[in-house]
């Protein structure tokens, strides 16, 4: 049995396959400076969510989350991991919540934070802040520890 391919059809499959592989987004940057003062911040408070924090910053974007709230509330709620209890880094549910790992909590946190009926209209990092701990001292603990992130050069303290 012989098969026959009209000309046509292979300029088409070519033109197709070729316009497949041609991206329209630009590439990523090479160093994401996010990913260098995560990990230095993690690695000055000695806390093992350093090994996370990829997975911290593809989270937020993935949710469109402020990339410093993951990991502020993961070092309020729990050193960094340092004493996190079932695999739970941000007291999610007041810490009784149990995730597979650290890693799919960082997930679900992000996309509840994002999505879940309680937070999903929340617009800005303070009222899903307000919905997460209602108390004062918390919500500027928080926003100090952010700031404190988005500035990290040396320094990383937990006041």
């Amino acid at each position: 049995m012989q098969i026959r391919i009209s000309k046509a059809f292979l300029i088409l499959f070519g033109f197709l396959a070729t316009r497949q592989q041609i991206s329209l987004t630009p590439p990523p940057p090479l160093v994401d400076r996010r990913v260098m003062r995560l990990h230095q911040f993690f690695e000055q408070l000695n806390a093992p969510a350093a090994a996370l924090v990829p997975d911290f910053i593809r989270a937020a974007d993935r949710h469109s989350l402020d990339w410093r709230l993951l990991p502020s509330l993961a070092v309020i709620e729990s050193g960094g991991g340092r004493q996190a209890m079932n695999n739970n880094y941000f007291g999610w549910e007041n810490g009784r919540r149990r995730f597979r790992s650290p890693r799919h909590g960082v997930y679900h946190v992000a996309e509840r934070l994002r999505h879940s009926r309680l937070y999903r209209n929340k617009k800005t990092v303070e009222e899903i802040l307000w919905t997460y701990n209602p108390e004062q001292q918390y919500v500027e603990r928080v926003l100090r520890l952010m700031r404190r992130l988005d500035e990290t050069r040396g320094q990383a303290r937990l006041n």
